[in-house]
């Protein structure tokens, strides 16, 4: 069954858009399957001076569920505002003692977009920190 069936506003919007990408693999759904969330598995399980991810957070479907909901957040011992990227490394540098991927980097982007795999479907509530009230 394809999108139009399931949604028939579909080729109305095509006909508005024609340039939108027609075939799913298109989209971003590419991070998901065999991409950055495969090598994000990878990256989870992969051994650090201190430690994989996988050796303090054990199992990341229920560890992990819900973390990137809460991002950005504010780093209570910096006091800075913080992204999932940024809690990773620190993360990385703090606890594995790995050196910090540079921002932007395909392993941070893969391990990032791997952890927020794990809540995927739940509501976002970043900013929920009444530090980050104005």
């Amino acid at each position: 069954m394809g999108i139009a069936a399931l949604h028939p506003s579909y080729d109305a919007l095509l006909r508005r858009l024609p340039h939108m990408p027609r075939r799913r693999r298109a989209h971003g759904h590419q991070l998901f399957r065999g991409g950055r969330v495969q090598r994000g598995g990878e990256l989870w399980s992969a051994a650090a001076p201190g430690g994989s991810c996988a050796s303090c957070h054990r199992e990341p479907a229920t560890s992990m569920r819900g973390v990137a909901t809460h991002y950005p957040a504010l780093d209570k011992s910096s006091g800075d505002v913080v992204d999932l990227e940024a809690r990773i490394n620190a993360c990385r540098t703090q606890r594995q003692r790995a050196p910090a991927w540079p921002r932007e980097a395909e392993d941070l982007l893969a391990l990032a977009t791997y952890v927020a795999h794990q809540s995927r479907g739940m509501p976002i509530v970043a900013g929920d920190d009444r530090e980050l009230k104005p």
